[in-house]
C-alpha cells in the first residue's frame, strides 16, 4: 500500500509540472497591478476597474467612472478600500470591496501621487516632489506633514517610495533612506540607507522583501540593513506574497516562484504570450499575474510542485539553466573576442555579469551573426554572460578574461 501512495504521488506531482501553465481570463487594456482584497480581486485597466468575485474566473467593470483607469495605488483599512491615482491627485473610496467607488478630497491640484497607505486610522500619501500628505478623516481633508522627513527637493530626488505596516509602526522609503512613524504618520525617524529604485515592498514575517531595479533585497531588522538574495537580470517590476510563497516578476525575463522566503526559485512562464509583466498576486489557491493586455491565473499547487530553476546564495544568481552558450574566441580574452552567435540576430542584447551577479557590460540593439567584444577595462576573472532576441533568453555561458 505504501508504494502505492508513494507511486501516485509522484505521478501527481508530475501532473502539477508538466501541466504548470497561465491559462487566460482576461483580456482587457492592462494598466495596473492586480489587488487581492477580501476574496475578490481588483485589476486597474483602459476602461476602468475590473472586478472578480470568483477568484479570477470572470471579470466585470467594477465601476463606470472612467477616471479610475488611473486608479493603481490601494490602501486598505477594516472595511474600507481606497484607490489613489498615481502622478495624479485623485483619491477614491469603496465601501462594498471595490464593487462601487466614489470620489473623496483630492489632493491640491498638480500634485502627483507616489505612494499610498493607511496607517492606523490616518492615510497617508507620498509625493514625487512635495513630502507627505495625511489626512485623519479618512480623505475628507489633507495636511502636509513632513516631520522628521527630509526636505522636499526636485523630481525623483524627493520622491516617497514604498510604504510597509509592521505591526502599530510605518516604514516609508524616502529616496535612499527609510524612516519609521510610532504614531501614524505625525512624526517620523531615520533608521537606515537603502538602494535605489524600490519598486515594490512587502512583508513576511518578520522580514521586509523589496524589488529595487535589479534585485529582490531582504531586511529581517526594519530596514537597518539589507541583504541582496535575488539579483535580476534586467529589472524587477513587481513582488507579492502570501503567508508562505513569494512570486516575483522581472521586467524581461518573466515570472519566478519560491517557496522557501527566496533561497531557491522556479521559473513560471508556460503560457504567457511575452514575458513583460504589469503586476502579479496571489489569493487563495490560485497566482495571478497580468501583462498589457492580458489577465492570467494558474493553481498555486502548481506553480509550487515546478523544480528550482534557480538558487540563489549572497546574491549571486546563476543564469537560466538549458540555454545553449555561445562560441567566444580567443577565450581567455586578453584585450578582445569574437562572439558567434551561431545565428542572424535581428535586435540582440547582450549582457555580461561579474562573479557577485552584477551587470558590469551590456550590448544592446546586436544585429548580424558575429560581433567584436572588449570588455572595456573589466578586471581578470571568471564572468557570465545572457544573450537575449526580441527579449528572450536564447544563450548563457561563461568566459574569462585575463
Amino acid at each position: 500500500m505504501k508504494k502505492i501512495l508513494f507511486i501516485s504521488f509522484l505521478f501527481l506531482s508530475g501532473i502539477f509540472t508538466a501541466n504548470a501553465q497561465w491559462q487566460k481570463v482576461l483580456q482587457a487594456g492592462i494598466q495596473g497591478p492586480i489587488l487581492p482584497y477580501r476574496g475578490n480581486l481588483l485589476c486597474t485597466t483602459g476602461n476602468g476597474l475590473y472586478l472578480s468575485l470568483d477568484t479570477g474566473k470572470t471579470w466585470k467593470v467594477s465601476d463606470t467612472n472612467t477616471a479610475l483607469q488611473y486608479v493603481n495605488l490601494f490602501a486598505t483599512k477594516d472595511s474600507l478600500l481606497f484607490g489613489a491615482e498615481l502622478g495624479y491627485a485623485g483619491i477614491y473610496v469603496s465601501v462594498d470591496s471595490g464593487k462601487s467607488w466614489k470620489s473623496v478630497t483630492p489632493l491640491p491640484a498638480g500634485i502627483q501621487i507616489s505612494s499610498f497607505i493607511c496607517s492606523g486610522n490616518n492615510l497617508l500619501a507620498g509625493t514625487v516632489s512635495n513630502g507627505m500628505y495625511l489626512s485623519t478623516d479618512y480623505g475628507k481633508t489633507w495636511d502636509t506633514l513632513n516631520n522628521g522627513l527630509p526636505r522636499p527637493t526636485a523630481y525623483n530626488q524627493g520622491a516617497i517610495g514604498s510604504f510597509i505596516n509592521m505591526g502599530n509602526n510605518t516604514i516609508v522609503i524616502y529616496g535612499t533612506q527609510s524612516y519609521i512613524t510610532y504614531n501614524h504618520g505625525f512624526n517620523w525617524y531615520y533608521k537606515g540607507n537603502k538602494c535605489t529604485e524600490q519598486r515594490a515592498i512587502i512583508l513576511l514575517g518578520n522580514d521586509i522583501y523589496q524589488a529595487e531595479n535589479s534585485s529582490i533585497i531582504r531586511s529581517g531588522d526594519s530596514t537597518l540593513s539589507w541583504t541582496i538574495i535575488y539579483t535580476s537580470l534586467f529589472g524587477m517590476d513587481g513582488i507579492c506574497t502570501d503567508s508562505h510563497y513569494i512570486m516575483v516578476s522581472d521586467e524581461s525575463i518573466g515570472i519566478f516562484f519560491s517557496n522557501d522566503s527566496g533561497n531557491h526559485w522556479a521559473e513560471i512562464n508556460t503560457g504567457l504570450p511575452n514575458n513583460q509583466i504589469e503586476g502579479v498576486a496571489i489569493l487563495g489557491s490560485y497566482i495571478f499575474c497580468c501583462t498589457y493586455s492580458q489577465v492570467f491565473r494558474m493553481p498555486l499547487a502548481e506553480a509550487a510542485a515546478v523544480p528550482e530553476t534557480l538558487t540563489y546564495t549572497n546574491g549571486i544568481n546563476p543564469l537560466p539553466s538549458g540555454l545553449p552558450s555561445l562560441d567566444i574566441y580567443p577565450d581567455p580574452i586578453k584585450h578582445s573576442a569574437t562572439v558567434d552567435f551561431g545565428q542572424t540576430l535581428q535586435n540582440g542584447s547582450l549582457q555580461i555579469f561579474n562573479a557577485q551577479g552584477q551587470r558590469v557590460q551590456q550590448i544592446d540593439q546586436i544585429i548580424g551573426q558575429k560581433i567584436i567584444l572588449q570588455p572595456n577595462n573589466l578586471p581578470a576573472g571568471t564572468y557570465t554572460y545572457l544573450l537575449t532576441e526580441q527579449g528572450k533568453a536564447t544563450a548563457a555561458g561563461k568566459f574569462i578574461i585575463q
